[in-house]
């Protein structure tokens, strides 16, 4: 319980910070890493600089290994050559530029929205999901029962997930 009250306050402390910097971006016309060296100063801004770097380095690897993977999967290859592949096609795809960014990913939101509305459909008519409706296990006053902590981590693991 502890832990989730920890996040809570470290979300919200962080998130206050930040987004007073974030508010300066668009009224100056500057991105939020510059603007930031007016509060900590030139070497001051080094370090959340050097974090942002280290958490883009850390998403863009993630995706890639889950990306490398489902290609992978689709094509049967192994991993390691379903990860090249996904490097290379992003590769490409940044060389052509924004608008071809942009355009693929007005493609990709259609195709995501159709592949959601699928499984949707094909969840609801080919299962019976009569059993989950009559689960009654969440009891809010209930901690051993899951209850309240446990509805509480599975929304904050859910919105790291989003």
């Amino acid at each position: 319980m502890w832990s989730l009250i920890g996040l809570l306050v470290g979300q919200i402390l962080g998130a206050a910070i930040m987004s007073l910097h974030a508010i300066q971006g668009p009224r100056l016309g500057l991105p939020q890493m510059i603007t930031s060296r007016m509060q900590f100063g030139v070497f001051g801004a080094v370090i959340p600089l050097v974090l942002v770097c280290i958490m883009y380095v850390g998403f863009s690897a993630s995706g890639t290994v889950l990306a490398g993977q489902a290609l992978a999967k689709l094509i049967h290859v192994s991993h390691s050559t379903g990860m090249i592949l996904f490097s290379t096609l992003i590769v490409i795809i940044a060389v052509l530029g924004y608008r071809v960014i942009h355009q693929l990913g007005k493609l990709a939101s259609v195709i995501g929205v159709l592949a959601f509305a699928y499984l949707f459909i094909t969840l609801f008519s080919a299962h019976d999901l009569s059993a989950v409706w009559q689960n009654q296990h969440f009891y809010p006053g209930k901690f051993p029962a899951g209850g309240l902590p446990v509805f509480i981590l599975a929304n904050c693991l859910l919105s790291l997930c989003l």
